[in-house]
């Protein structure tokens, strides 16, 4: 069941707070997003760089993370205490419906314009899906916005003890900035922007074009050549950490589809191949 939040992780208390300074606060990593490329299906002859052909129309209530969450590609996330921010990367795997080829003759080709996804992170406001009516406007308890309109008689279709009440979450490192990385630098097309505005989108919320985790050439790195990811089965980006923001829940949304992304398959006649692309999340303390 992708949609009932996953719960469990690693222990995060420290034994004491002198312990906490040396001690690394993270959980295990989870899935927060799974798509699957077309599928190619074999006719017998190898294929040379076919590319993977992700979502090209989008849901148009995915920045409804109430809505999106239901999702069957979307997997929600509970947020644990210990924990102020979520980082998150992008994952790519090859995979085949024949077993007998996928090890060794299913693979990427080489990624020479790769473009990373655009992402959307939103956190559950705490204590408000599935709160309690009672005791509303109570000056000691609780006020949501359902209590003041019903309180000057007016209905509403939206219940946020239904939905609940999301933020997006903005950048952790808001200072740090790149050339498509967290906060815009002053040359970028939305330096203003934290997620989306009538400008365009921040760029906080552009992963990096980076595959540096991937088999590569066999050539020494140096800062003027471009270091292109080829063949392997798995592929892993760099991503950027986010603020939680005390929520107690995490889903994420798709901005823009990554692109630009070819494998090469056996062929093997009746076998179809795909990509599947993850976004994978940690929490970080």
């Amino acid at each position: 069941m992708p949609n009932r939040p996953l719960q469990t992780f690693r222990a995060v208390e420290p034994a004491h707070f002198g312990f906490a300074a040396g001690a690394t606060l993270a959980s295990q990593p989870f899935v927060l997003y799974h798509e699957q490329s077309t599928a190619v299906v074999g006719a017998g002859s190898a294929g040379t760089n076919v590319a993977a052909t992700f979502l090209s129309t989008f849901a148009a209530n995915r920045f409804q993370p109430w809505l999106w969450r239901d999702n069957d590609s979307c997997y929600p996330v509970e947020v644990p205490n210990a924990y102020d921010r979520i980082h998150i990367w992008p994952l790519f795997i090859v995979s085949s419906s024949n077993s007998a080829n996928a090890p060794s003759t299913l693979t990427f080709g080489t990624l020479t314009s790769y473009a990373a996804p655009f992402i959307m992170p939103f956190g559950l406001a705490p204590q408000t899906r599935g709160f309690t009516t009672s005791n509303r406007l109570n000056p000691d308890f609780a006020r949501l916005p359902d209590d003041i309109l019903a309180a000057a008689s007016l209905v509403s279709s939206f219940n946020s003890r239904a939905n609940g009440l999301w933020n997006a979450l903005p950048p952790y490192a808001s200072n740090f900035s790149t050339s498509n990385g967290l906060m815009a630098v002053g040359s970028a097309t939305n330096p203003t922007s934290f997620g989306r505005a009538t400008t365009g989108t921040g760029l906080g919320y552009a992963l990096p074009d980076d595959f540096s985790i991937s088999n590569g050439g066999t050539g020494a790195l140096s800062e003027s050549a471009a270091q292109y990811a080829t063949g392997g089965q798995v592929l892993i980006g760099m991503g950027h950490d986010f603020q939680t923001l005390g929520a107690e829940e995490i889903v994420v949304a798709p901005g823009a589809s990554p692109a630009n992304i070819t494998f090469n398959h056996p062929g093997t006649n009746g076998a179809s191949y795909r990509v599947n692309y993850f976004l994978m999340g940690t929490f970080l303390g």
